[in-house]
């Protein structure tokens, strides 16, 4: 065999061998991409505030005593949930007690002088009356006439200062029994104790804006809680009282809470000038337990709503396009879309239900083309 024939076939050999190891070992390994199929479902239009909202209570009560006194006894802690009417503290009653005892005893001797007087008052009016007939008979004198008829006009004045000292009596009787009855702090109207800031034995006190006292407990109305969140200006235009809203909390990150927009605020606020906000307010449908004022949430309002083709929001690169796989290729896709919001987005056109979408983290660095590999998507 020639040189150039031995030569020719070590070629060929090379040849060969090079192209199994591109089919083997060089072949380019495929990508490992998370995929999510294109199917109908759900889709809204929603917005969101601009910043955390707060939990808030319509119905919010810092409850202090109206009198002064020691506190004997505090028949709730924090958390427990109370009725209209109930006791929560009592204050010391014996001052007030006393009080009361003194005023009914001053109304019974007042009762008893006004009886005494106008009893007086009557027996002078009888005396000057038959007098007077007697001086018309010409038996009695003028003179005596006259006397009877002043002492008579001194004992009514009796019996009405008497009659006026018995009302003053009773109104001190009342005002002690209001006192008394002062000393038990009674709910407002039912609800849960959010907050004790007092213990037995301690003085309690009315509050005032001369003397801001601590209020011995704070109570508010679970079913009265509401959201209210600053929503950027530009979006004012498209909310409405009534609207449906979707609520999360930070206590509660399982789950979230519908709602409607209860007000939205007449003005805009202007604190911060590049970044104005409206206030809106939304209730709960239902709220959940344990749930306090204070705690951060967020409000989404649902402008509108369709069931439609959709895919992950979060699928979308470059504007509005995806990488479909077919046949285990990456296929770049401009697309149609509708409305939106975090979740999903609506797809118009471009796309067909059960194609499947890449939703890789580092998807913006995949390229048309690439082979790869595919796995459910992990939200």
């Amino acid at each position: 065999m020639s040189g150039w024939a031995k030569t020719g076939i070590v070629l060929v050999v090379l040849v060969v061998i090079v192209l199994i190891l591109r089919v083997t070992v060089l072949k380019p390994q495929p990508v490992k991409v998370q995929v999510v199929e294109a199917q109908n479902g759900l889709v809204e239009n929603t917005i969101t505030n601009s910043k955390a909202g707060t939990v808030k209570a319509f119905r919010r009560a810092k409850i202090s005593p109206e009198i002064s006194g020691t506190i004997t006894a505090i028949f709730f802690r924090e958390g427990d949930h109370v009725e209209k009417g109930a006791v929560l503290v009592q204050i010391d009653d014996s001052q007030y007690r006393a009080s009361l005892e003194l005023a009914q005893a001053d109304l019974a001797v007042a009762e008893a002088q006004q009886r005494e007087a106008c009893m007086a008052a009557d027996q002078a009016k009888r005396e000057f009356e038959r007098n007077r007939k007697l001086l018309r008979d010409g038996v009695a004198s003028q003179e005596k006439v006259d006397l009877l008829e002043d002492a008579y006009q001194r004992a009514q004045a009796a019996c009405t200062s008497g009659q006026a000292a018995v009302e003053r009596a009773r109104a001190a009787v009342t005002s002690a029994e209001v006192n008394l009855s002062k000393t038990k702090v009674l709910a407002p109207f039912s609800g849960i104790i959010a907050a004790r800031n007092a213990e037995i034995g301690e003085i309690a006190m009315p509050t005032s804006p001369a003397l801001p006292v601590p209020p011995i407990l704070d109570l508010l109305d679970a079913e009265s809680l509401y959201v209210s969140a600053p929503m950027d200006e530009v979006d004012v235009a498209k909310i409405q009282v009534g609207q449906p809203i979707r609520i999360t909390l930070d206590s509660h990150k399982d789950r979230s809470f519908t709602g409607k927009v209860r007000r939205v605020a007449p003005f805009v606020l202007d604190v911060e000038e590049q970044n104005r906000t409206v206030e809106v307010e939304g209730n709960f449908d239902q709220p959940p337990e344990n749930l306090y004022p204070g705690v951060s949430a967020d409000i989404e309002i649902i402008l509108e709503q369709t069931e439609a083709l959709r895919v992950p929001t979060y699928a979308l690169i470059e504007g509005d396009s995806v990488f479909v796989v077919e046949n285990g290729v990456l296929e770049k896709r401009a697309i149609q879309t509708g409305m939106r919001n975090w979740e999903f987005v609506q797809v118009l056109s471009g796309l067909a239900a059960g194609e499947w979408i890449a939703v890789n983290v580092d998807r913006n660095s995949l390229k048309a083309g690439t082979q790869v590999e595919t796995e459910p998507w992990q939200p």
